[in-house]
């Protein structure tokens, strides 16, 4: 009895960072040649500065604000991918992606602090048919749930559904 070679994809621990400070964390593992796992993690940090115009003060008092959005988002996704035939693929996703935002606001020496939490998860399933070598067909199907805690919060459901074709001219 032959194994497949197994192929396993792991980034060192001191993974790569980006401009803005995120961190990237992807590993990918075939045990056999028709069946991939992947799983992913980003972590970026950074603030968001901008100045704003505030209408109606009076003239002795400055008229520009300042509002700062700090951000700290932690995102996870691992999926499954399935070549069904030499045509046609399968495949399954699921994403986590909690933010916390600290938003401050400062106007004429006054500061306003408030706290956020983002939570969303999607989760998808999709199929890709590969009609020739320069066409593509794929549909998904998706459910996404977010939740958004504190001065703004909102929870929404979601559910999508998509077809594309793609061409491609070599």
């Amino acid at each position: 009895m032959r194994h497949a070679p197994c192929v396993v994809r792991v980034l060192p621990h001191t993974a790569p960072r980006t401009p803005h400070g995120a961190q990237r964390g992807p590993a990918n593992y075939a045990p056999t040649g028709k069946l991939t796992f992947n799983a992913s993690f980003v972590r970026d940090a950074g603030i968001n500065p901008t100045f704003f115009n505030v209408v109606g003060t009076p003239s002795t008092a400055p008229n520009i604000g300042l509002s700062e959005n700090s951000e700290v988002v932690n995102t996870t996704g691992i999926g499954v991918r399935y070549a069904a035939t030499a045509k046609i693929t399968a495949n399954a996703k699921y994403q986590y992606r909690h933010a916390k935002v600290v938003n401050t606001v400062g106007v004429a020496g006054a500061t306003t602090t408030s706290e956020e939490t983002d939570n969303l998860r999607i989760a998808s399933l999709g199929v890709t048919y590969d009609i020739s070598r320069a066409w593509q067909l794929s549909c998904d199907v998706a459910h996404e749930k977010r939740d958004i805690s504190g001065a703004s919060g909102f929870t929404f459901s979601a559910n999508m559904a998509g077809c594309a074709v793609q061409f491609v001219y070599r």
